[in-house]
């Protein structure tokens, strides 16, 4: 949260220093996606962002406002953000969009779930307002959180997507590792974090809940009711310890001049910090059992 917050301020001051030079030619709401979207950026991250335009504008209005985007982007880059390397940026056109454009893109996607838009919803369904007025975005969020509610069909196919990612435990539920340099390494983002994630956004989305940040969904099913609070508090402590060993991992890196990464070597785990990293894996399988149950069957 601290992070986010960190990135937030860098991001509004790179903003309104580009603007005085040249301005959108709208109002605009900056979205941030991904982690940064849900408030869980860790020191590696690269940019996932967006452009609501807040009023209509023709050709050139577009334009110019993608070279302000695109001014944008290239200014987080060489403060220390890199540019994402699949696009998903507010300079991509298909990521800078009007009020009602958006509106379409997400209806599109809840109506027609298919292999694209299913990966397009892992994204945008994590989105926040990051900079510019909150309030039109919500209502835009809102209403397809509403709408992906009443969509079986969708729920059920973002569920089998996200039950795609699978916890780094082996059939008998033992730590599931790879090699790495003569190492044995677990990747906390593919095999810890992404199946948590991506089960509570399924989750938070069939019961119509706007929140995106993951802990904050968890406590918002127990609230409803969707959930047990002991199991809400259950997955909130295993997300929690592997986003522990994520930072320890990425802060040892940064200190000794190496590349950030998710390969945590298990032989630099003390056999306690191994033992809860096995609950805590065994804790998101628990999570995607429920969620097969409910919504992949």
């Amino acid at each position: 949260g601290i992070i986010t917050r960190l990135n937030d301020a860098a991001l509004a001051r790179v903003i309104t220093l580009l603007t005085r030079e040249q301005a959108f030619p709208v109002p605009v709401i900056w979205l941030a996606f991904g982690s940064e979207g849900r408030g869980e950026q860790t020191l590696a991250t690269d940019q996932d962002n967006g452009l609501v335009l807040l009023s209509e504008t023709d050709g050139s209005g577009r334009q110019t406002s993608l070279a302000v985007a695109r001014a944008i982007n290239e200014a987080l880059d060489s403060i220390g953000f890199p540019l994402c390397a699949g696009n998903t940026m507010a300079s991509n056109p298909q990521l800078c969009l009007s009020a009602a454009q958006w509106q379409q893109r997400l209806d599109q996607i809840i109506r027609s779930p298919t292999r694209e838009h299913l990966l397009e919803a892992t994204i945008l369904f994590d989105a926040r307002a990051a900079f510019g007025p909150v309030e039109p975005w919500r209502v835009i969020f809102s209403a397809a959180c509403q709408q992906a509610k009443g969509h079986t069909r969708f729920l059920h196919a973002l569920a089998q997507h996200a039950l795609e990612w699978r916890p780094a435990l082996n059939f008998l539920g033992e730590l599931r590792t790879s090699k790495l340099a003569r190492s044995s390494v677990i990747d906390l983002k593919k095999g810890a974090i992404q199946p948590i994630v991506s089960a509570v956004r399924v989750l938070a989305l069939a019961h119509g809940l706007t929140v995106v940040n993951t802990e904050a969904r968890l406590r918002a099913l127990a609230q409803c009711g969707a959930i047990l609070p002991d199991d809400a508090r259950a997955w909130v402590e295993a997300l929690g310890f592997v986003q522990l060993q994520r930072m320890r991992l990425n802060r040892e890196q940064a200190e000794s001049g190496q590349a950030l990464d998710n390969q945590l070597v298990l032989q630099r785990l003390n056999p306690l910090d191994r033992r809860v990293l096995r609950e805590a894996l065994r804790q998101i399988e628990r999570l995607q059992r429920r969620l097969k149950l409910d919504y992949a069957s």
